[in-house]
C-alpha cells in the first residue's frame, strides 16, 4: 500500500513500455550535434517543452521552460542569477530575498549563495499567517499599489514560497504572486524595489492543475518524477519571459553561447533563454521518457481537476476517520496538524500528516508507526520531510528546543530520534496521489487499530466508554508485585551463540573469548551485494540458512548451505603478506558507516551467487584496524554489528512474547528464540522485560553497561530453519509493546582493557545486573 505520493508518484507501466519500446526502435542522439540524430532530438526537445507549457495552460509568447535535474537546481539557479541590485551603474542600492517560513529545505538553501551573502542581501522569513494577513490587506487597499517598474532603481527583490505545503498540504492563495509583484512585502517605502516572486510547485502539481493563465509567478520550479514517477533527475525552471531580465548568468557550459575564446574571457550567450541556462547537453533521453509520460495524460483523458477532486476526497476520508478514533479512557489517538478542515480542495492538499498518542495523552515516536507500518507493506514518510519551519510550527519546537535536539539529543534529519524530552522531534505523513483507492486507506486505517487499542465513536457524541478500565499500558509486572516475590533471584548466562556472517546463521558456543569489539570473530565477515552494501535477512531471508563453521586451530571459516558443498576460506592474519598480496581491499557501508574490508576472493564469491542466484555477490572481511562506532554511545568499538556489541535477550521474556502468540500463529513456537539472534541468552530472572530497566550487568569477570533495548524489525519474521517470513512474532510484539516492538537489550565492555587482555564468557557464567 504506497501512501507516499508527496515524496514520488508511482510511474505507469504503460509509460515504461513504450518508452522502453521507443528507446528500442528509435536513435537518440546529442541534441548539440546537426546530424540527423541530434536535429531529430532536438526537435522533439522543443515540442516537449511547447506541451509542458500547453500542460500548464501557457505557451512561449509567455514562459519559457529551462530543463534542470530537479526542482532543488532550479531553485540554486535562481538564488545564484537573481539580480538584487540595483539596475543603475552606480548605485549601490540592493533589494531583499524573503521566503515564507513553511519552505523546502532547498528553498533556504537559497540563502547561502555567494550572490545573497556577499551582496548584503537583507534575508527575512514571513510565517504563513502574517503573509495571509499582509498580501490579502494589500490587495484590498487598492490605494498601496506601487508601480514596480519604476523602483527597479532601487533594487530587486524576490519572495519564494510553496504553492502546496508538503508538511501539511497547505495550499495557498492563488492572487499571491500579484499582491507580491505590486509591492505588498514592500517594507522600505522610502526606498521601494521591485519584486519578483518564485512558486515551488514541486508538490502541487502532481495532484492539481498549475494553470499560468490565472496565475503569473516570475519563476515556477518543479520536479516530474513528483507527476508522473519517472523521470528522475528532470525538472524544469519555468520563467516568465518578460521577467527573465533580471537573471544574470555568469557561469556558462557547453552549448550555452554563440562565441567562446580560450585565450580571451570574451564570451557571446544564446540568444534563446533556455539556451542559455542549460549547461551541457540536456538530459534528452529522460525528456523523451517525459513525452510518454504526458501522451499518457492525454490518452487516458485524465483531468488534473479530476486528479484533484479524488485525491482530496481521499484525505478527506482519512482526516475524518481519525477524528473518530480514541482511546477508552476518552483520548483522542490521533493529532492532525493541519490549518485546514478538509473542506475545501483550492486550500488544501491530498496530504495529511499526524502523529498517534499513548493512552496517557503523549505522542507515540514516529519511528513506531513507521516499523509497524513497514512490517504491514505499507509505506509512508516520517520526520520534517525538509520542512524544518512547519515542523517546527506544528510540532511547537522552540529555535532552542529544536537545536538542543540535535546538539544533545543527538537527533538529525532523517534518523529515528523520535522523541527528545518527551515532545516529538518529527511526525507522519500520508499522501495521495492518481493511484490510491479507497480500499488502501481502509487497510491503512485497519492496521492503525490493530496497533493500538483504539475505539470508534463520533467525536461530537459523549463518550459512551469513559468509565471503562484503561488497558495496561504496560505488559511487565508492576513494581510492587515484582518486591513482593522474597525469594532470591540467581541469574546466569544460559547460551552464548556467535553469528561470524552478518545476517547469516549462527554457532553455539560453550566459552569463547572476547576482544575490543565484542565476541572474537563475531559479525566480522559480511556478504556484499553488487551495489557494494551489504545483503541483509531484510533482502534475502534465505541468509538464514547459510551456517558458518569457525575452525580456529586451522584457522578456516566454513561456509555451509544445505544441497551445497562447502566452501572454505582462510581467516587471514592482518600481518600475515598473504593476507595484503592475496585478497583486494574495498569499501562498503554498514548502517550509515563507511568501512574498508578485504575480498574473500573470487571461490566463495562464486559460491554465494550459485547459492543465492545473485550476481555480484563478495564475502568480505572487515579490517583489523576498521573500529566503527557505537550507535548508543559513539564510544564502543564496533565489528559489523548495526548498533552495538553484544545482543541479549532473557529467557523469561521469550517465554512470556511465546505465551501471547495466537494459537493460529503463523511461526513455530519451539525455535521462536533463535529469531531474534542474540548473542547472549540470560536464565533465572523473573519478570518478561525487566532487562529493559538494567544499567549495568556483570558477567563472570566482564563488566557491561546496558546501551538500550533492540528495536525490532522484519528480520525476526524469518524462520531461520526455513528462510520463510511470517507475520509472527513481530506483529504480536508490536501489539503488546503499544506499538514500539522492543525486545532485547544492547550491551558494551564496561571496562579499560588492552588488546592483550583475553576474557572469556562461559556457559554458566553468573549474571548480576544492577537498575
Amino acid at each position: 500500500t504506497y501512501l507516499d505520493h508527496a515524496g514520488a508518484s508511482l510511474y505507469p507501466i504503460t509509460v515504461l513500455e513504450n518508452y522502453s519500446k521507443d528507446l528500442t526502435n528509435n536513435s537518440y542522439g546529442n541534441p548539440h550535434s546537426n546530424s540527423n540524430i541530434g536535429i531529430k532530438t532536438r526537435d522533439e526537445i522543443d515540442v516537449i517543452r511547447a506541451k509542458v507549457l500547453q500542460l500548464f495552460r501557457t505557451d512561449s509568447d509567455t514562459y519559457t521552460v529551462i530543463f534542470t535535474s530537479g526542482a532543488t537546481e532550479a531553485l540554486k539557479i535562481t538564488a545564484e542569477t537573481f539580480q538584487f541590485r540595483s539596475s543603475l551603474k552606480d548605485s549601490s542600492d540592493v533589494g531583499q530575498f524573503t521566503y515564507l517560513q513553511h519552505n523546502h529545505t532547498s528553498v533556504l538553501g537559497m540563502r547561502n549563495v555567494d550572490n545573497v551573502t556577499k551582496n548584503s542581501v537583507s534575508v527575512r522569513s514571513i510565517e504563513p499567517e502574517d503573509a495571509f494577513a499582509t498580501i490579502t490587506s494589500f490587495l484590498q487597499d487598492s490605494s498601496q499599489q506601487n508601480d514596480q517598474m519604476d523602483s527597479s532603481a532601487n533594487g530587486n527583490s524576490l519572495f519564494v514560497y510553496p504553492a502546496e505545503c508538503n508538511f501539511s498540504g497547505r495550499i495557498y492563495p492563488s492572487d499571491w504572486p500579484e499582491g507580491v509583484q505590486r509591492g505588498a512585502l514592500e517594507n522600505n517605502e522610502d526606498k521601494p524595489t521591485r519584486w519578483f516572486c518564485m512558486m515551488d510547485a514541486a508538490a502541487f502539481v502532481s495532484t492539481n492543475q498549475l494553470d499560468l493563465q490565472e496565475i503569473n509567478p516570475d519563476f515556477i520550479c518543479i520536479s516530474f518524477y513528483k507527476m508522473f514517477g519517472l523521470p528522475t533527475g528532470l525538472g524544469a525552471l519555468i520563467v516568465r519571459n518578460s521577467s527573465a531580465e533580471v537573471l544574470h548568468k555568469k557561469y556558462y557550459g557547453g552549448g550555452t553561447v554563440q562565441l567562446a575564446m580560450a585565450s580571451n574571457p570574451l564570451h557571446v550567450p544564446k540568444s534563446e533563454l533556455h539556451e542559455r541556462f542549460e549547461d551541457g547537453t540536456v538530459n534528452y533521453l529522460s525528456i523523451i521518457a517525459l513525452r510518454h509520460a504526458l501522451q499518457w495524460l492525454q490518452d487516458n483523458g485524465l483531468t488534473m481537476p479530476a486528479i484533484t477532486n479524488h485525491c482530496f476526497k481521499l484525505a478527506k476520508f482519512t482526516v475524518e476517520n481519525f477524528k473518530r478514533m480514541f482511546y477508552a479512557n476518552g483520548t483522542p489517538a490521533v493529532v492532525i496538524y493541519s490549518e485546514t478542515e478538509y473542506d475545501d480542495p483550492r486550500t488544501q492538499g491530498p496530504i495529511v500528516n499526524f502523529n498517534l498518542r499513548n493512552v496517557d495523552g503523549s505522542i507515540k515516536g514516529y519511528s513506531e508507526v513507521e516499523d509497524y507500518a513497514k512490517i504491514s507493506n505499507i509505506d509512508l514518510r516520517t520526520g520534517c520531510f525538509c520542512n524544518p519551519g512547519a515542523c517546527q510550527q506544528y510540532l511547537e519546537l522552540s529555535d532552542e528546543e529544536y537545536f538542543y535536539n540535535f546538539r544533545e539529543g543527538g537527533h538529525v534529519c532523517g534518523d529515528t530520534v523520535d522523541i527528545v524530552n518527551g515532545k516529538p522531534t518529527g511526525s507522519v505523513r500520508v499522501s495521495f496521489g492518481l493511484y490510491t483507492r479507497h480500499v488502501d486507506i481502509v487497510h491503512f486505517l485497519t492496521i492503525l487499530t490493530q496497533m493500538m487499542p483504539i475505539i470508534w465513536k463520533d467525536p461530537k457524541s459523549d463518550a459512551q466508554l469513559d468509565q471503562e478500565e484503561q488497558p495496561s499500558s504496560s505488559p511487565v509486572l508492576s513494581e510492587s508485585m515484582w518486591e513482593s516475590l522474597a525469594e532470591p533471584v540467581r541469574i546466569t548466562l544460559s547460551k552464548i551463540k556467535l553469528f561470524p556472517i552478518k545476517s547469516c546463521g549462527g554457532v553455539y558456543v560453550s566459552s569463547w573469548p572476547l576482544d575490543n569489539r565484542g565476541l572474537k570473530y563475531d559479525r566480522q565477515w559480511m556478504i556484499m551485494k553488487e551495489s557494494g552494501l551489504a545483503l541483509t535477512q531484510k533482502d534475502e531471508p534465505r541468509l538464514a540458512l547459510l551456517t558458518p563453521i569457525l575452525d580456529l586451530d586451522n584457522e578456516i571459516l566454513t561456509l555451509t548451505y544445505e544441497g551445497y558443498p562447502p566452501c572454505h576460506v582462510p581467516i587471514l592474519r592482518p600481518e600475515s603478506e598473504e593476507a595484503n598480496a592475496l585478497v583486494s581491499l574495498c569499501y562498503t557501508k554498514v548502517c550509515g558507516d563507511m568501512i574498508q574490508a578485504r575480498d574473500c576472493g573470487s571461490e566463495v564469491s562464486q559460491w554465494l551467487i550459485k547459492v543465492f542466484g545473485l550476481k555480484g555477490l563478495h564475502l568480505i572481511h572487515q579490517l583489523e584496524h576498521e573500529l566503527r562506532q557505537s550507535k548508543n554511545d559513539g564510544k564502543s568499538a564496533l565489528a559489523l554489528a548495526n548498533k552495538a556489541q553484544f545482543l541479549s535477550i532473557t529467557e523469561t521474556s521469550v517465554t512470556w512474547l511465546t505465551e501471547n502468540l495466537p494459537e493460529t500463529s503463523d511461526c513455530f513456537k519451539f525455535n521462536i528464540m533463535e529469531r531474534f539472534r542474540s548473542n547472549l541468552l540470560f536464565q533465572g530472572n523473573r519478570s518478561p522485560l525487566e532487562e529493559n530497566d538494567w544499567q549495568t550487568v556483570t558477567i563472570g569477570p566482564v563488566n557491561f553497561k546496558v546501551d538500550g533495548p533492540c528495536s525490532r524489525c522484519n528480520v525476526i519474521s524469518t524462520d531461520p530453519a526455513t528462510g520463510q517470513r511470517t507475520n509472527e512474532p513481530l506483529k504480536t510484539l508490536t501489539r503488546i509493546c503499544n506499538g514500539k516492538p522492543q525486545f532485547g537489550v544492547y550491551l558494551s565492555r564496561d571496562d579499560d582493557c588492552e588488546d592483550s587482555d583475553v576474557f572469556f564468557l562461559s556457559v554458566g557464567d553468573e549474571v548480576i545486573p544492577s537498575k
